[in-house]
């Protein structure tokens, strides 16, 4: 009898223990960094999982990479992920020639409006690539508006996948093909020189050029002399098109544009003007010549 009485006490026991016993789902969700898919020399997936979605709504995607390990994710790169068709997990992708055989490190993280969850690290190797290689650029001292002719290797046949800078100025393409790309040399450019940089299939070569640019060049003015209010050409070279990025002085004296071309700025002369001869001046694109023989004016 003594025995059956502890019997109940028991199930009574348990009965009460298990009726109050609450399962507590975590708030914050798991998530897993998986390897990565590496597609080409400049292309890289990154994959995660997620193990449980907890309680709260996630709010972010994404992952954070790097060259080395990621020990604080305000140094390392961020991308932004999107879920997968079934749901399950994310991804994200990265468009870089990284260095071949460089280890690279990827961890996946999700948001909610109370975590920031990060997963641990999946390391990964760079594969380098077939990089553009500049071996000819000509003419060795370019113009402004003119044509640039670059020869190499290793460039895409793909037209909108060459990409060449100068002075981090984009420069319009006219032709290209996998060894030769011409280009219209930008005048935007202010300078005496410009590091000329090329960017291929997303690869950038591994080197730059600096590449010297054509000073204005004042040959002649016509006519010399010349009647006052009369209309003056400057003949020379390294002159803008754009008229805007010319200026003319006569003397100190600034005057007016009627057109420009690379080889020929029109410019019209004052009505009041003295018997004298006068300093003839010219800036394109920021840079200043200043002509050998002065402008005569007539009686």
């Amino acid at each position: 009898m003594q025995h059956q009485w502890l019997q109940w006490i028991c199930l009574i026991v348990l009965l009460s223990t298990s009726c109050t016993t609450e399962i507590r789902v975590q708030a914050y969700p798991k998530i897993l960094t998986l390897p990565v898919e590496t597609i080409s020399f400049n292309e890289f997936v990154f994959n995660a999982t997620i193990i449980q979605e907890g309680t709260q709504a996630i709010t972010e995607l994404g992952f954070y990479w790097d060259g080395f390990p990621i020990d604080n994710i305000e140094d390392a790169n961020q991308v932004e992920a999107q879920l997968t068709e079934n749901g399950s997990g994310f991804s994200g992708k990265i468009t870089y020639a990284l260095t071949a055989g460089h280890e690279f490190y990827v961890r996946a993280y999700c948001r909610t409006a109370e975590h920031l969850i990060i997963s641990e690290e999946q390391r990964f190797i760079g594969r380098g690539g077939n990089q553009p290689i500049i071996t000819n650029i000509s003419p060795e001292i370019a113009t402004r508006g003119e044509n640039l002719i670059i020869q190499g290797t290793g460039f895409s046949s793909r037209f909108e996948q060459n990409e060449v800078y100068l002075n981090d100025i984009l420069a319009g393409q006219i032709s290209y093909r996998v060894e030769e790309i011409v280009i219209v040399v930008p005048e935007e450019i202010m300078s005496d020189t410009a590091e000329l940089r090329l960017i291929s299939d997303g690869a950038p070569t591994l080197d730059s050029r600096r590449l010297a640019i054509a000073k204005p060049v004042i040959d002649q003015i016509s006519p010399n002399p010349a009647p006052k209010g009369a209309r003056i050409e400057i003949i020379g070279e390294g002159f803008s098109k754009i008229m805007a990025n010319n200026q003319v002085w006569l003397d100190n004296e600034s005057l007016s544009i009627i057109s420009s071309t690379k080889e020929k700025i029109v410019a019209q002369l004052p009505a009041l003007l003295g018997n004298d001869s006068y300093v003839i001046r010219v800036s394109s694109n920021g840079r200043e010549v200043t002509a050998i023989d002065p402008l005569s004016i007539l009686p």
